[in-house]
């Protein structure tokens, strides 16, 4: 393979370019994302206390053996507005919206919350509220309650002589806590239910003073006087007992070729790389670095993420499904790497030449340095094509179409951001090792390279589609599929795995300059990772030459 550096013009025109990206994302993230249309001033800490201190106030007051508390998206919330509102309307005024883009939940309970999912962390049906005594509430950006649920006891120790009327409560204590004005509600039969045990149940009718016309129905419940359910339901509210979440054409179509595509890539890599072992191919020492790397980050990430409690079986359980799940991540990585190495090795090898540079160890060769300078820039160009396709709507009337939406672990606690990083790796090489796949099986079954390229991009535009409006993201997917194809087929598969990582990280946070905002540090931290790697391609790729060029100098 090549040997050579890149010219100074040229490293400068690729570090120029990628640096001009970001700074467009960064110009486009108030318009773009759900945080720079409605920042999240208060922080974890500040919404924490907000929801004990309600807690405390309905009278659960006991100290918790366990909490969690999480941010999330108000997602039907946005989506009713993108469906319902004209687009530069609703962009506009959603800092000062009945409800902002982002809610917090926070769960306590009496015991430690052991949860039975895969993720190994709480969530707000997991575990399910089965404990006396458990309480969990959801609060808006600003503090204000959205929705309170209790546990009440098992067993009611009530004397029997004191059967009767339930004692009377005082429900403008749950207006004053969900910031609403009692004087905009008319009592209504109640239409929604109580998902557990109650002897009073009171509803109202009103609506919020930003959209007099849009109804709100408030529904509380409360058990011997106690508090034990509060929600503040609108339009968009949906009834998940009775019925399951709308799904997009487009996104059932993409959930269809994603899961064909995990079972032909399983079937293919298991019988490819059986068969090369058998004649002796492959690269067994890269296969096993990378799949060491897979297992080790998705491991150290599991740890992170994981929600840890007070008891042994629970952690043994935690630490049990990580290793199995990291295990799994890395035997996926090593057939996939042995299914495809030795044809691409024999078709395409320019697209391996700088990925065994790296598995080798050789972090200062140029090729290293150059594609790893281009991955950053194709990165920050697929996150710029996401983000302008969902600016859209600040200026545009674009129906359906909602901001870009950061990852949750993106406000959580420290190690929870630091997780981010990790799993953006795994992800990374997983999802270049599957496009290489792809285009692997393609060539074999077209026979053509032109057409396993246009298979492969056909896939990747399905993938890209979100499902919310497809007059704009169709665009959108074509932009993200070229951009793959020749990150891929032009630098090669170290190129693809950066590119993939630095798209991924740029959409798991929401960069913002504004330093009076608490996330503004880990948004500079995202952005030094990502400068990072772009300077030390730059630098490498010059492989020692002055960075102003020769010429420059001897003028």
């Amino acid at each position: 393979g090549d040997e050579s550096a890149l010219r100074p013009r040229t490293a400068w025109t690729l570090l120029t370019g990628a640096i001009a990206a970001i700074a467009l994302l960064i110009a486009l993230a108030p318009y773009a994302t759900d945080l720079g249309l409605a920042p999240a001033v208060k922080t974890r800490e500040a919404l924490t206390d907000r929801a004990q201190e309600i807690a405390e106030r309905f009278g659960y007051s006991a100290s918790p053996a366990d909490s969690a508390s999480w941010f999330t998206r108000n997602y039907d919330f946005l989506r009713y507005r993108a469906q319902n509102l004209p687009a530069p309307q609703r962009s506009r005024e959603l800092s000062t919206a009945e409800q902002g883009p982002t809610v917090f939940e926070y769960r306590q309970s009496p015991r430690p919350l052991e949860t039975s999912n895969f993720a190994g962390r709480v969530s707000t049906f997991d575990p399910p509220y089965e404990v006396s005594g458990m309480v969990g509430l959801i609060l808006d950006a600003q503090g204000r309650l959205l929705s309170f649920r209790a546990v009440p006891p098992q067993v009611d120790e009530t004397p029997a002589t004191s059967s009767g009327p339930a004692p009377a409560y005082d429900y403008s204590t749950f207006f004053a806590e969900a910031g609403l004005d009692p004087s905009r509600f008319k009592p209504a039969a109640p239409r929604w239910l109580p998902a557990t045990e109650f002897d009073s149940q009171a509803a109202w009718d009103g609506s919020y003073p930003q959209h007099p016309d849009t109804p709100i129905h408030v529904v509380a419940a409360t058990y011997r006087g106690k508090p034990v359910y509060f929600q503040v339901i609108g339009p968009w509210s949906r009834p998940w007992r009775m019925e399951t979440a709308p799904r997009s054409r487009s996104a059932k179509v993409a959930g269809a070729v994603f899961m064909l595509l995990a079972l032909g890539t399983l079937a293919g890599g298991v019988f490819f790389a059986r068969r090369n072992l058998r004649l002796g191919r492959g690269d067994r020492k890269g296969a096993f670095r990378v799949s060491t790397y897979i297992f080790t980050a998705f491991l150290l990430y599991r740890g992170l993420s994981a929600h840890h409690i007070a008891a042994l079986g629970g952690e043994f359980r935690i630490l049990i499904l990580a290793l199995g799940l990291s295990l799994l991540q890395a035997a996926f990585a090593w057939v996939c790497y042995m299914a495809i190495e030795p044809f691409i090795r024999r078709r395409w090898p320019e697209i391996l030449i700088s990925w065994n540079r790296l598995l080798s160890g050789r972090l200062h060769d140029p090729l290293v340095g150059r594609d790893s300078l281009a991955g950053v820039l194709f990165g920050a160009g697929i996150a710029l094509a996401y983000s302008i396709t969902n600016a859209l709507p600040s200026w545009f009337n674009v129906r359906g179409q909602t901001p870009l939406s950061p990852s949750a672990f993106a406000l959580g606690s420290w190690d929870q951001f630091l997780s981010i990083f990790l799993s953006r790796q795994v992800n990374a090489v997983a999802d270049a090792l599957l496009i290489i796949f792809v285009l692997f099986l393609a060539r074999l079954i077209l026979r053509r390279r032109w057409l396993a390229i246009a298979a492969t991009s056909l896939v990747l535009v399905v993938q890209h589609m979100g499902g919310e409006n497809f007059s704009v993201e169709f665009p959108m997917a074509l932009v993200v599929a070229a951009l793959t194809i020749t990150v891929l087929l032009r630098f090669g598969l170290l190129a693809l795995a950066v590119s993939q990582f630095i798209f991924l990280v740029l959409m798991a946070h929401t960069l913002t300059l504004n330093f009076s905002l608490w996330y503004a540090g880990r948004s500079m931290f995202a952005l030094m990772v990502i400068v990072g790697i772009a300077f030390y391609g730059f630098r490498t790729a010059l492989a020692g030459q002055p960075i102003f060029g020769s010429a420059m100098l001897d003028d």
